[in-house]
């Protein structure tokens, strides 16, 4: 089952707040970034344009880009000055802009499954960034640090409030240790008085420092910092995140 995200969006913000309060902690590392490396951004997977419209109301101006249409329409309900969003995909997004810096947040280039959708996006977003821009990655270095596989456990029961009821949520994965992806296979019962069930399949592939390096070189860019957590701590072998930032050359 491919990944449905515009069927997703209605948990998506409200489960990551649910679940990961931390990974708001973001929204100020790139903030931090953006004055470093130039406040003219473009962000590729910016779903809802939970860090797009933090960035555009603190300075920078923002082109957001998702592959999901139901994820933009609900961006730009609330229109913020400096951001402008549309549909479009990373692997062949084109843009007759050039930009300073290019962010790919919150695992999204870990959706791409395979070595040469990972160059074909690098090679295509070199090409809407500005000589001696920078590209900057957000990625969870442990996609398959888990177990092999997890059966279906009972992970919450909360209640959410588009709904007006209690969701309960459950959910299995399955690592691939020859592929390294990780597959989870999440249910939801939505528990109101028609109760209603949604799926979601989502897959994420392991990335290393020593692959992105390899893969960055070859299109074109080079390294220039390593970080392992928002506070832009550098990276170690425990760290919780890997923050890669290369630079166009």
């Amino acid at each position: 089952m491919e990944t449905n995200w515009d069927d997703f969006v209605d948990f998506y913000d409200w489960e990551l707040s649910l679940l990961n309060k931390e990974q708001d902690n973001d929204k100020r590392m790139w903030l931090t970034l953006c004055k470093r490396y130039g406040k003219n951004v473009i962000e590729f997977g910016a779903g809802t344009g939970r860090i797009s419209k933090f960035l555009a109301e603190n300075g920078c101006v923002v082109k957001a880009i998702d592959k999901s249409e139901t994820f933009i329409s609900r961006m730009e309900v609330q229109q913020t000055n400096g951001l402008t969003s549309c549909v479009g995909d990373m692997l062949d997004y084109t843009d007759n802009r050039s930009y300073e810096f290019c962010i790919v947040t919150y695992t999204t280039f870990q959706y791409l499954l395979t070595r040469e959708e990972q160059m074909k996006a690098l090679n295509n977003m070199k090409n809407i960034i500005k000589s001696g821009g920078h590209i900057a990655f957000d990625l969870d270095p442990y996609i398959c640090s888990i177990p092999i596989i997890q059966t279906e456990i009972k992970l919450y029961e909360e209640f959410h409030p588009k709904f007006e009821c209690k969701v309960e949520m459950y959910t299995s994965h399955f690592v691939d240790s020859d592929t390294k992806i990780t597959t989870w296979n999440d249910r939801y019962v939505i528990k109101n008085t028609e109760e209603k069930l949604f799926l979601h399949t989502l897959k994420l592939k392991e990335v290393t420092v020593n692959k992105m390096q390899d893969m960055l070189e070859l299109c074109g860019f080079k390294i220039e910092n390593i970080y392992g957590d928002f506070n832009l701590n550098l990276f170690t072998g425990s760290s919780d995140r890997l923050i890669i930032i290369a630079e166009k050359v």
